[in-house]
């Protein structure tokens, strides 16, 4: 839970956050089905690049720490670092706010 924080802190310095926008509904629609939300994330952490995403599921699928991972593949924390960052970015990128935010759910079906 404390990596998710961190990881949220780190995308609250990037240049874009205060202008990202919302991703509003009308009120009677209530958004996807909790299944296809699922499966849109997984689509958008399949289209990261190779490397960016092997970090990423090592940090959020087997809860790895930095250090674990960088021992794991022969890289720097620093580098662990900066492929989350870059994989957050993405995925903010490509996903809404909602579905972004799925990614820091506990017990998720995705993690």
């Amino acid at each position: 839970a404390h990596r998710g924080v961190e990881q949220l802190h780190l995308l609250r310095d990037h240049p874009d956050w205060e202008t990202l926008p919302d991703d509003p509904l009308p009120e009677d629609d209530p958004g996807p089905e909790p299944d296809d939300r699922y499966q849109r994330v997984r689509r958008a952490i399949d289209r990261l690049p190779p490397k960016t995403k092997q970090v990423f599921e090592l940090a959020r699928f087997e809860g790895l720490t930095y250090a674990e991972i960088a021992a794991h593949l022969g890289i720097s924390e620093k580098t662990v670092e900066n492929q989350m960052v870059r994989a957050f970015s993405k995925l903010r990128e490509w996903l809404t706010v909602g579905l972004f935010l799925l990614l820091f759910e506990e017990g998720g079906k995705i993690f």
